[in-house]
């Protein structure tokens, strides 16, 4: 039988000759041979490939295949859709398999969401077994799936669980889930105080805040909010203060997105953990139309920085269209936008 083509192994699990299951997203950092996707030896769910809907009130045991991805806002919002299902069958076992290479800053926030969850296990692994109870949900590399560019996040990962996203109000699509853990509070001086949080940085350049605009932004939120501006890359300011030191992990990050008075952000998981906590958010999106992401988040004003050489685009080494990007913040970022968004009083 001839070997299929490394495009037939996009966008599924995959499973090797010793019946081992892999994600394609550990594959690419291990050598590993003779994979065939998963769904050639065994049934799955799989929304990418057939769009399904489950009953889970008869399920006993759920197994959910690179639940819910391998990148923190991903995982967020994916958690929402987890934290539902849970509310409206505690009794259901959900079982998630991870990739074992996925960043430990992501795996942190399966341990703040471990309540909710019935195990985590990180692949490769045997099959899971199934019996009449239970079912095989398939996540596997979600961002060669069609319907991961034009569908809400939060509506994306219902979806490929098997739920129709109309039954779920909008109100518990804003990953309020964050709200139910401890988390430790932002440093002094800071614990008592109102800042502003600026996380320019997203997980590609392309989606990034442009370093060449930042010292700029940080002047423009400065004089417009009267609010000191802290974040966690080096910039030169006398009113922005770096707080990467006293953020060595996911949990402090959180804390530090849940104390802020507003965020100031681009296409990042900030973002979807303000939404979380509550607070007042200003996103630019140069590339991703704005309601993919923040459609159900209400303090949240998208400004949509979008030209047709840049629409639709996950990442790009294009330096011209890097540029174009730059022009798009400079100009968005105006005095209009920022009297969009107002602060918020905190009391910790």
């Amino acid at each position: 039988m001839a070997s299929p083509s490394a495009a037939a192994l996009h966008g599924y699990s995959l499973i090797d000759a010793r019946q081992q299951v892999w994600l394609p997203y550990d594959v690419e950092r291990e050598a590993t041979a003779n994979l065939r996707p998963l769904h050639e030896y065994q049934a799955t769910q799989h929304a990418g490939r057939q769009p399904f809907r489950l009953d889970h009130g008869r399920l006993r045991t759920l197994h959910v295949l690179n639940g819910m991805g391998v990148a923190l806002g991903d995982s967020i919002i994916g958690i929402s859709a987890l934290a539902w299902l849970k509310a409206h069958h505690p009794d259901l076992h959900i079982h998630l398999y991870r990739a074992r290479h996925a960043p430990r800053y992501v795996e942190a926030l399966y341990q703040l969401a471990s309540p909710l969850l019935q195990q985590v296990h990180y692949l490769p692994q045997p099959l899971p077994k199934l019996d009449a109870d239970a079912a095989l949900v398939d996540l596997a590399d979600i961002v060669y799936w069609p319907q991961f560019d034009d569908t809400p996040m939060i509506d994306f990962f219902l979806s490929g669980l098997g739920i129709d996203p109309a039954r779920v109000p909008a109100a518990s699509k804003a990953n309020d889930w964050l709200q139910s853990f401890d988390l430790p509070l932002p440093a002094k001086p800071w614990r008592h105080s109102a800042y502003l949080l600026f996380c320019p940085r997203a997980s590609v350049p392309l989606r990034s805040i442009p370093q060449a605009v930042q010292h700029t932004l940080v002047e423009q939120l400065w004089q417009h909010y009267q609010l000191p501006v802290l974040g966690f890359e080096p910039l030169h300011h006398p009113h922005y203060y770096n707080v990467a030191a006293l953020s060595p992990d996911t949990f402090h990050f959180l804390s530090w997105v849940r104390g802020a008075s507003l965020l100031v952000s681009t296409d990042t998981a900030a973002v979807h953990a303000a939404a979380g906590f509550g607070v007042p958010t200003l996103a630019g999106f140069v590339s991703i139309a704005p309601w993919l992401r923040t459609r159900d988040y209400p303090l949240c004003h998208s400004l949509d920085l979008r030209l047709p050489e840049l629409n639709g685009l996950h990442h790009s080494d294009d330096k011209a269209l890097e540029q174009l990007a730059v022009h798009q913040w400079r100009d968005g970022m105006s005095p209009d936008a920022l009297k969009q968004v107002k602060p918020r009083s905190v009391h910790r």
